[in-house]
């Protein structure tokens, strides 16, 4: 069975930031705690959509297109896509964007000097 292991930003952190506890240094260290974090999961997301890409196309594509002819799998195909894309959009933002969308607002808020050289 498959695991999306879901990347979160701590809610101790969170706080920590938006009390503006933290001086540069400190926010340079969670930066690349979690820059790290996001590289290692973004490896496998992209390893994880081009294995389900790949196994649609080389095998359910034909498989459709045989079993009920072009013409009649055409609108399976492409719902079969937006599907995918569906995933693809909700298996990104559970992975690797909603700490980036977090991590990047509250940095914006509260250290709006630094935003640009730490935003995830």
């Amino acid at each position: 069975m498959a695991v999306i292991h879901i990347l979160t930003l701590s809610s101790e952190v969170a706080r920590g930031i938006e009390e503006r506890r933290y001086s540069e240094g400190q926010i340079a260290e969670i930066y690349e705690s979690y820059k790290k974090d996001e590289h290692s999961k973004k490896k496998g997301f992209w390893i994880a959509m081009i294995l389900v890409a790949a196994l649609f196309l080389g095998y359910g594509i034909p498989v459709v297109v045989k079993s009920i002819g072009l013409p009649e799998a055409f609108p399976l195909i492409v719902s079969i896509f937006v599907f995918i894309g569906i995933v693809w959009v909700l298996t990104w933002y559970f992975t690797i964007g909603a700490i980036k969308l977090k991590w990047n607002r509250l940095i914006k808020e509260y250290y709006p000097v630094i935003y640009e050289k730490y935003r995830l």
